[in-house]
């Protein structure tokens, strides 16, 4: 295993953190926050044909304000259930 070194420390967020993204068609999707840093977060949402890689999005993660992010990794749990890491912009 490669240790990878972060910019920023990962927290946990607290406990039932939504994540309310919107897509650049104006779709809203929403997911369970995983991990929360300065730069970004990750979370848990959904399989949905429009979340792939590289696109800019709008976050709003729990009660913080609304910012655009960029999709930097998908890990396809199941068929179904897709974790998705955000870099804020």
């Amino acid at each position: 295993m490669t240790n990878i070194k972060r910019k920023n420390i990962r927290f946990v967020p607290d406990e039932n953190t939504l994540i309310v993204l919107k897509t650049q068609n104006g779709n809203e999707i929403v997911g369970l926050a995983c991990t929360e840093s300065f730069s970004g977060c990750g979370g848990v949402f959904k399989a949905h044909k429009e979340l792939v890689l590289d696109i800019t999005v709008e976050l709003q993660v729990g009660k913080l304000e609304a910012q655009l992010a960029v999709i930097k990794w998908i890990k396809k749990l199941d068929e179904n259930i897709w974790e998705l890491g955000f870099q804020y912009e």
